[in-house]
């Protein structure tokens, strides 16, 4: 089993890294090619192709990884579900596109977007639900191989599809096309793999699963609306140039976010059995894993601020201050994460959501009342919002769930990173901000890593 655990672990991991960091990769050829209006009118497309990813197939991808265990003993019973699932799938997304994208097309107007650049991020949005679906469906059977290779088509063939567009100077809304080409071919490849035209498909099987996830789209389109509204509030207030320079300070500074969530499929199965063997000591440790995954990763950006800098394009010099900033807010965000994986494992997630929830509408509160709203504001609210709702989450579920060890030991792990930040922010005013970033980075690397050898190689040996 712990050899499972392992294996799994790692390859879950290594394609969770994977998948975002080839999306980095495209970022240089984007900026080099387009403009920042270009990219901001491709940062509102998004808005759209994620909504439509949270309701595509009425959210049946999201009931896969409980529901196909109702079926996983008996192959062919499995086989039919998939079918199912791709099936009522298919049937719901029409539904919804010509309901969902007649609606945008005929009350949204921008005369920046066009109605194929619209219907576009929506299919590409709907068609997600082949892809998320066939991995859960070979996670659930334990096929990592196949998942594996699953997966790794996905990537390199988007990637493949995106330097196409890129190259031949196509409209950024063709990257949707892209990855829509992309989970067509998975699903394709799927059907082959599991001969799923041997397969019969009926309603009743994907039911029970249908009724949860139906149940759960209201949670996700409110999450959806929290995280993405202020795209049109930026574009609203300033225009589609400071809206290109924004996404691109929250694709890069959220690649922190990669560092412990790609840690998770070898952490938290190690996590889970120390919480079910009642050990705080084990549990302890393993969450501060995340903390320091997480510090490292934050470390590791702004020390490379500089050279970012230099690949996006004389156009964007001076963002590294924004990414900084940027940067440590979702640094910030370990908190929720580890709270959240402590409330999970016992079965008591509601606070996180709560939480979320106030520091997101904070947040939106304040960018829209703001009447002379510039980036620099707007970047310094996203991390305000983000303070406070890590430091009411882990102040609730000290006191509340009377965790105080476990708070202890999260702000002990959480306080040299702050340190930090603030040694980056006074030595910037000193001297010029990339060398500041650069030289507190790699020190604090260092000495992160000095602190931690002892635990390295102690978390080596026993696991």
């Amino acid at each position: 089993m712990f050899r499972y655990l392992l294996k799994s672990g790692v390859s879950y991991t290594i394609l969770s890294f994977l998948q975002p960091v080839l999306g980095f990769l495209l970022l240089p050829f984007i900026t080099q090619n387009y403009s920042k209006e270009s990219y901001g009118i491709y940062v509102l497309l998004l808005v759209f192709y994620v909504f439509f990813t949270l309701i595509s197939g009425l959210g049946l991808s999201q009931a896969m990884s409980n529901y196909h265990f109702n079926h996983i003993s008996d192959i062919q019973s499995s086989k039919n579900f998939l079918k199912s699932v791709f099936q009522y799938a298919t049937a719901f997304n029409i539904g919804i596109f010509l309901l969902g994208g007649g609606l945008i097309i005929t009350f949204y107007s921008n005369p920046l977007l066009t109605n194929t650049s619209i219907i576009l991020a929506i299919l590409c949005g709907l068609s997600e639900v082949y892809s998320n679906s066939s991995l859960v469906y070979f996670k659930n059977l334990k096929k990592i191989r196949i998942a594996s290779i699953c997966s790794l088509i996905a990537i390199f063939s988007n990637l493949i599809f995106s330097l196409l567009v890129i190259f031949q100077k196509f409209d950024l809304s063709f990257l949707f096309l892209a990855k829509f080409t992309t989970n067509i071919l998975i699903l394709i490849l799927v059907y082959f793999i599991e001969k799923l035209w041997q397969a019969n498909s009926r309603f009743e099987m994907i039911k029970p699963g249908l009724t949860y996830s139906i149940k759960l789209i209201p949670w996700l389109i409110f999450a959806w609306f929290l995280y993405y509204i202020d795209r049109f509030i930026i574009e609203d207030k300033i225009d589609f140039e400071t809206l290109g320079t924004f996404g691109i300070i929250i694709t890069i500074s959220g690649a922190i976010q990669i560092f412990y969530t790609g840690a998770t499929g070898a952490i938290q199965p190690l996590f889970m059995e120390a919480f079910l063997k009642k050990d705080k000591k084990k549990e302890v440790e393993f969450l501060s894993w995340f903390t320091n995954i997480a510090g490292i990763g934050f470390l590791g950006m702004i020390s490379l601020i500089g050279l970012i800098e230099v690949v996006l394009g004389d156009v964007y010099l001076g963002i590294g201050q924004s990414i900084f900033i940027a940067s440590f807010a979702f640094f910030f965000t370990i908190l929720h994460y580890i709270v959240n994986v402590e409330l999970v494992a016992q079965k008591r997630s509601q606070l996180v959501g709560i939480f979320n929830s106030i520091s997101g509408i904070i947040y939106l509160v304040i960018i829209y009342f703001d009447k002379s709203l510039t980036l620099s504001e707007v970047i310094w609210y996203f991390l305000f919002s983000k303070m406070i709702g890590s430091i009411l989450i882990l102040t609730t579920f000290g006191i509340i769930k009377k965790q105080l060890s476990i708070v202890l030991s999260i702000i002990q792990n959480f306080i040299p990173y702050v340190f930090l930040f603030f040694a980056a922010l006074l030595l910037s005013k000193y001297m010029h901000y990339q060398w500041a970033y650069c030289i507190v980075g790699v020190i604090g690397i260092i000495l992160i890593m000095l602190l931690k050898a002892k635990h390295i190689w102690r978390f080596i040996n026993a696991n």
